[in-house]
C-alpha cells in the first residue's frame, strides 16, 4: 500500500485517459455543439470582429470544413446579425492553446483561419488538459473531507464507476469537461475562503464563479455554496446573511465586482451582436427550454432512454450520502441543497436527454459534489465488517456494470440516443454486435423517418383519429385575404404516443394551376409560439396533388412535443395570383402500432 495514494492514483488516471484520448486518429472536435463555444476565437483572431452581420462567414467555414449540417448553434436577430447560443467561457479557457496553434500554423505555412490541423490538435489537447485539471481540483476537495487513501479510492470510483470515463475518450471538447473543472475550482476556492477569509480569496471565488457561468450559465447555482457553506439551521442562515450583507459587506462586494468585471465582456458581446446586455440565447427555440413547473425528474433519473441512475447506478450512493453528510458535516445541508437545485434545473430542460451521450452528460458538472456524497455514504456504511463486505461487493459490481456498459456504448451496442426498455433488456451485458432484430427495438428516430417518409413504413401505423371540416361557403385566400382561418387541436387529446404521422388533405375549387403561390403549413405551438413549423407547396416532392379530386395532401411528423399543453396548428396562405377557394380540410392521425420508449 506504500504506493497507493491519491497522487499515484491521479497520475495513473491521467496517463490512462491520455492513452485513450490521444490514440490516433484524433476526433474532429470543432464541429456541431462545440462550434458555438469555439467560434469566439476565430472571429477575434481571424476575422478581427466578434460581430457577425450575416451568415456569410459561417457558411464559408461550413463549405470548407463541413463542421455542421445546419447552423443551429447560432441565433439570428431581426436585422440579420448572428450570435452564438453559447457563452464564451470555453473559448476563454482555450485561448492559450489557440495562441500556440497560431504560432504553429504560421511556422507550418498552413491557413491561420482557426480550423486547420494545428487548431484541431491544440483544442483537443486543451480539452484534455482542463478535463484532467478538473480531477486535480476534485482531489483537493476530497482531501478536505477524507483521508488520502479514501480519496484515492473515491477518484477511482469517480472515473471508472460513472459515465465520466466514456465522456473522457468519446466526447473530447464537450463543455461538460470544462464545467466540471470550473465547478471543482469554485468549490475548492470556497473551501479556501472559509479557511482564510481574505479579500484575495474572495476575488478567487468571484473569478471562479464567473468562469463557471461563462461556460454553462445554469451551473452558476453551484456558486450559492459560498453563501450557504456553514448553514445548519434557520438561525445560522440568518447569521450567515448578516455576516455577508452587514458585518462583512465588503467581502460580498468584492465577490460581486469580480464576477461582474469578468462577465462584462460577454454582456458587451451580446449588446453589439443582439442589442441587449442580458439575454437567454436559447429563447428563440420554442421547442426546448426550461419548464420549472413541469420537470422531468422521473425520466431524467430512471428512463431507459437516458436515465442517470440506470446507466450510472453508482450515483444511488450519492443520494444516500447526502443524508449521511447532513448528519455528519456542517456543509451537508449546503451541499445537498445546491445538488438538489442543480438536479432540478437540469431535469427541467424539456430535452432532458441532452442529445447523444452515454447516461446523462448534464449531470457531470456536479460530480465534484456527488463524489463527496458517495464518500460520506461509504463511511456511513463501513460501520461493521458485514456492512463493509456488502458495501464493497455492491460498489464493485456497480462499477463493473458501468465499465461493461461503457464498453457497450463504445461499440454501439448501447445506443446513445434511442434506448428503450425492450432494447436494454435484450442487450443487457451483451458484448457481441447487435442483430437487426434487436435494432428494431430502439426508439423512433425522427431524422431517419424524415428521410424514409410515411409510406415506406405505413404498415407499422394505424389511423386513430380523423377530423374533417367542410367550408360552406368555401374559404378564399389570395392577395386580398392571405390567410385561411387557422385550426388548432390540443396535443393532450390526440397525441398519446411518442410520435404520430399526420396526413393533411385540403380540397379546393378550380384548376390545379391555382395552387401556385399557395403554402400549406403545420406547426406545434408552445404558449402561442410556433416550433417545428413545416410549409408545403404543390411543387414539393413530398406533396401529392390529385387534380381529378381537386385535393392536395401531405404528411407531417410530430416533433418532440415540449408539453402536453401544446397545440398543433394547421393553416394555409396565398399572397399572389388568383384567389384559391378551399372547400374542406381532413386531418388523419396515425399512431405507431408498437411504440418502444
Amino acid at each position: 500500500m506504500k504506493f497507493f495514494n491519491s497522487n499515484t492514483v491521479l497520475g495513473f488516471i491521467i496517463l490512462l485517459v491520455a492513452f485513450f484520448v490521444f490514440n490516433p486518429p484524433l476526433h474532429e472536435i470543432l464541429s456541431w455543439d462545440i462550434l458555438a463555444h469555439y467560434i469566439y476565437l476565430p472571429l477575434a483572431f481571424d476575422q478581427h470582429n466578434l460581430v457577425m452581420h450575416n451568415a456569410a462567414y459561417l457558411e464559408q467555414v461550413n463549405e470548407t470544413y463541413h463542421v455542421t449540417p445546419v447552423l443551429y448553434q447560432f441565433v439570428e436577430t431581426p436585422d440579420g446579425r448572428l450570435f452564438s447560443k453559447c457563452t464564451a467561457g470555453w473559448a476563454l479557457l482555450q485561448l492559450p492553446f489557440y495562441l500556440v496553434a497560431e504560432v504553429w500554423a504560421h511556422l507550418a505555412g498552413v491557413k491561420t483561419d482557426g480550423f486547420t490541423y494545428p487548431y484541431q490538435v491544440m483544442m483537443y489537447f486543451g480539452s484534455w488538459f482542463y478535463a484532467m485539471l478538473g480531477l486535480i481540483f476534485t482531489r483537493k476537495i476530497l482531501r478536505h473531507f477524507f483521508s488520502d487513501i479514501y480519496t484515492a479510492l473515491l477518484l477511482l470510483l469517480l472515473v471508472f464507476g460513472t459515465n465520466l470515463f466514456f465522456m473522457y475518450y468519446s466526447s473530447v471538447g464537450q463543455s461538460n469537461h470544462f464545467a466540471l473543472f470550473a465547478a471543482a475550482l469554485l468549490v475548492w476556492r470556497i473551501i479556501c475562503f472559509y479557511k482564510n477569509q481574505t479579500t484575495l480569496n474572495a476575488i478567487y471565488v468571484g473569478a471562479a464563479w464567473a468562469l463557471l457561468v461563462l461556460i454553462r450559465p445554469p451551473d452558476g447555482i453551484i456558486g450559492l455554496l459560498f453563501f450557504f457553506w456553514n448553514v445548519t439551521s434557520w438561525q445560522s442562515f440568518k447569521e450567515q446573511l448578516t455576516w455577508f450583507f452587514k458585518t462583512h459587506r465588503r467581502i460580498t462586494v468584492v465577490v460581486g465586482v469580480t464576477f461582474f468585471v469578468l462577465f462584462l465582456p460577454q454582456m458587451i458581446y451580446w449588446y453589439f451582436s443582439a442589442g441587449s446586455l442580458l439575454l437567454n440565447s436559447y429563447s428563440n427555440n420554442n421547442g426546448e427550454g426550461l419548464d420549472f413547473f413541469d420537470p422531468y425528474l422521473v425520466e431524467f433519473l430512471f428512463s431507459f432512454r437516458k436515465g442517470w441512475l440506470l446507466y450510472t447506478p453508482l450515483m444511488i450512493f450519492a443520494f444516500a450520502g447526502a443524508v449521511v453528510m447532513i448528519r455528519k458535516s456542517k456543509q451537508g445541508r449546503a451541499f445537498s441543497l445546491i445538488a438538489f437545485l442543480f438536479l432540478y434545473v437540469i431535469a427541467s430542460w424539456t430535452c432532458w436527454w441532452y442529445g447523444s451521450s452515454f447516461s446523462s452528460r448534464a449531470a457531470i458538472d456536479m460530480y465534484p459534489l456527488c463524489i463527496v456524497f458517495i464518500g460520506f455514504a461509504l463511511q456511513g456504511l463501513f460501520t461493521s465488517l458485514r456492512r463493509k463486505i456488502v458495501t464493497v461487493i455492491s460498489v464493485t459490481l456497480l462499477a463493473c456494470l458501468n465499465l461493461v456498459q461503457t464498453y457497450q456504448a463504445s461499440q454501439d451496442i448501447l445506443d446513445l440516443s434511442f434506448m428503450t426498455r425492450a432494447y436494454y433488456t435484450s442487450t443487457f451485458l451483451q458484448l457481441s454486435p447487435v442483430t437487426p432484430e434487436q435494432r428494431n427495438l430502439l426508439a423512433f428516430d425522427r431524422e431517419r423517418a424524415y428521410v424514409e417518409g410515411f409510406e415506406s413504413n405505413k404498415k407499422n401505423y394505424a389511423c386513430v383519429y380523423t377530423l374533417e371540416s367542410n367550408f360552406s361557403p368555401p374559404e378564399s385566400i389570395g392577395p386580398e385575404h392571405e390567410y385561411a382561418t387557422e385550426y388548432f387541436i390540443p396535443v393532450a387529446d390526440y397525441i398519446h404516443k411518442s410520435h404520430a404521422w399526420i396526413k393533411i388533405t385540403w380540397r379546393y375549387e378550380g384548376a390545379p394551376e391555382q395552387l401556385t403561390g399557395t403554402l400549406f403549413y403545420v406547426a406545434a405551438r408552445y404558449k402561442d409560439l410556433s416550433y417545428s413549423w413545416q410549409g408545403y407547396a404543390a411543387t414539393d416532392n413530398a406533396v401529392y396533388v390529385d387534380s381529378g379530386a381537386h385535393e392536395i395532401s401531405f404528411y407531417y411528423l410530430t416533433p418532440n412535443i415540449r408539453t402536453t399543453r401544446d397545440r398543433l396548428l394547421f393553416g394555409a396562405m396565398k399572397n399572389s395570383g388568383e384567389a384559391l377557394h378551399l372547400t374542406s380540410r381532413r386531418i388523419e392521425i396515425f399512431e405507431p402500432v408498437v411504440d418502444y420508449q
